[in-house]
């Protein structure tokens, strides 16, 4: 039996009045393997076969706002069981750039009044035998940085650096593993 790609790739661009060019560009990769990675010879056109999934993915509002986001998931951590590890990390900017006098963007007014979200997480899940073998159990550890200029969300808090950090227990099912 051979596994079949199922890989992804997003692509998006369009151009806006006062905005300007917006677009997106995401990849991910399935049956990724981080282990072949120095191995020419295993690349087709990435290193593939261990089930590992990378993601990347970035993403422009013209100068109000940009993203990026990466991903790595090891479904199978231990070897044997569904123990898996993922590593996540995310940055994205939106700049309130809007001159209200001119109806434009202003570059110089997006310098000083902007919204910075900075993020990185690890997730750990565990396969577990009760109720069945499909049962999954997740903790993820989320930290994320919160950087505002002049950039009124709230009255009374608009500069300022937030930082939040959280902690998530999922139970899962999942049968698409048989």
């Amino acid at each position: 039996m051979e596994e079949k790609s199922s890989d992804q790739l997003e692509l998006s661009a369009g151009w806006g009045g006062g905005i300007g060019l917006t677009g997106t560009l995401g990849v991910s990769f399935n049956n990724f393997s981080i282990k072949n990675i120095f191995n020419r010879k295993s690349w087709d056109p990435l290193p593939t076969g261990d089930g590992q999934k990378l993601s990347l993915r970035l993403q422009s509002n013209g100068k109000q706002y940009s993203s990026y986001n990466f991903s790595f998931t090891e479904p199978w951590l231990s070897g044997k069981k569904r123990n898996s590890l993922t590593v996540s990390f995310y940055n994205s900017k939106y700049a309130n750039g809007y001159d209200y006098g001119t109806g434009q963007f202003s570059d110089e007014i997006a310098k000083n009044s902007f919204m910075k979200t900075t993020g990185f997480s690890v997730s750990l899940g565990k396969q577990l035998k009760w109720p069945d073998d499909y049962f999954s159990l997740i903790h993820t550890v989320s930290l994320t940085q919160y950087n505002m200029k002049n950039y009124p969300v709230f009255p009374g808090l608009d500069s300022g650096i937030s930082t939040n950090i959280s902690y998530k227990l999922t139970l899962q099912r999942n049968s698409a593993w048989t």
